[in-house]
Parts: C-alpha cells; sequence; structure tokens
C-alpha cells in the first residue's frame, strides 16, 4: 500500500512494510508510525532529553539491520557522553539494552 501525505509542511509517502504495520518515507528518512502511540518529537541523540521512567522506542543491536523498534521504559541510561548519532544507549525496565530512536508520550 502506498499513499501520499504531508507530514508538517514536508511531503511524504506511506508504505507498506513487513517489519511493521505501516512505514512513513519522510524527505531524511523512514520512520514507523506505531497506532495508538505519539511521538514527543524530542532527538532520542541527546542524553539531556532522556530521563529514567520516560517511555521510549530503541533498536537493539540484534535489530540494527532491520531498524525493528522495542517500545519500553527506560530504567538506566548507558551512554556518559551527552549526545551519540545512533542514539543513547539505554536498558529497559524489560533488561533489554538499546539505542533511543523515539521518545514517546
Amino acid at each position: 500500500m502506498e499513499a501520499q501525505g504531508k507530514i508538517g509542511n514536508r511531503n511524504a509517502e506511506i508504505v507498506s512494510s513487513p517489519l511493521s504495520p505501516r512505514f512513513v518515507r519522510g524527505i531524511e528518512e523512514i520512520v514507523p508510525v506505531w497506532y495508538g502511540i505519539e511521538e514527543s518529537g524530542m532527538d532520542g541523540t541527546i542524553r539531556s532529553n532522556i530521563q529514567r521512567g520516560i517511555k521510549v522506542s530503541i533498536v537493539l543491536k540484534k535489530d540494527q539491520r532491520t531498524g525493528v523498534l522495542t517500545n519500553g521504559t527506560v530504567k538506566d541510561i548507558l551512554t556518559a557522553s551527552p549526545q551519540h548519532p545512533h542514539g543513547i544507549k539505554v536498558r529497559l525496565e524489560s533488561g533489554e539494552i538499546g539505542r533511543v530512536k523515539k521518545i514517546l508520550f
């Protein structure tokens, strides 16, 4: 399935994927759209945006090639530097470790 639409002031194309119900292809990246979850718009590459207890989507090491995201609540922040280009590494309450791709409401 493909459809045209707008995200903010940018044109976007909605495409199907075997990994997720919908993906939105924008100008810069392909972003998974999960039904019922809103993104905060904050950047997951900046450590100060991430705190214990917030909901995030991370990519696990084993899923880096496919880009499959795992949702959860931050238990620990593992990256010590103030920013990281691929996302701040966190441990979720479930024990899974990965880099933050999206900060959720």
